[in-house]
């Protein structure tokens, strides 16, 4: 149904991009594409080509190398993600860029590098901060495996404030206070 909303945006945007009087129409035009594909529809396959185009032609800002990394990310590549997130971040520091390369770090078991990446991603002094109960629940589930309960403590209480009704946070808060045998708070 999103897509039909879309489809009159879409038609222009791909006739800009491959008729476009200038180079500039045309990657603005990509970028639109981009936008639409990934945030409005969610069409991945659809994204992901697109942000490849862009890197491709060398037109690529930092969302579009998001957009490939996050894709890849799902596609249960890691590896192949990490690469395109660091060149996003390198062109513009994000709370969801350093969220989702902690996420492949974790992926592929290096917690160390996970933790370091989800740390910065809930620096609100970051930029382009946005608080996200999933990469705080991450956070302090990394915290709690290493027996740091109180700094787990802290990173659920930031979560479960995000979204009151995240489960995840909860269940994990409720279980690192029944390990400090403090189930009664």
């Amino acid at each position: 149904q999103e897509k039909k909303k879309y489809t009159i945006a879409i038609e222009y945007f791909k006739r800009v991009s491959v008729q476009g009087e200038t180079p500039s129409q045309s990657f603005y035009a990509d970028q639109h594409l981009l936008e639409i594909y990934y945030s409005d529809i969610a069409d991945d396959n659809a994204a992901f080509d697109m942000a490849n185009k862009l890197i491709k032609n060398g037109n690529a800002k930092a969302f579009a190398y998001f957009v490939a990394g996050a894709i890849l990310t799902t596609r249960k590549k890691p590896d192949d993600a990490i690469p395109l997130l660091k060149k996003s971040l390198s062109l513009e520091e994000s709370s969801r860029t350093y969220a989702q390369l902690g996420f492949c770090y974790s992926e592929i078991g290096r917690d160390d590098l996970a933790m370091l990446y989800e740390t910065k991603a809930v620096d609100p002094n970051l930029k382009n901060y946005v608080e996200n109960e999933i990469t705080l629940t991450n956070l302090g589930l990394s915290h709690k495996y290493l027996k740091e309960y109180e700094t787990a403590l802290k990173y659920f209480d930031r979560a479960i404030e995000v979204d009151p009704e995240y489960v995840d946070a909860i269940y994990h808060k409720l279980n690192t206070l029944m390990k400090m045998d403090e189930f009664d708070e």
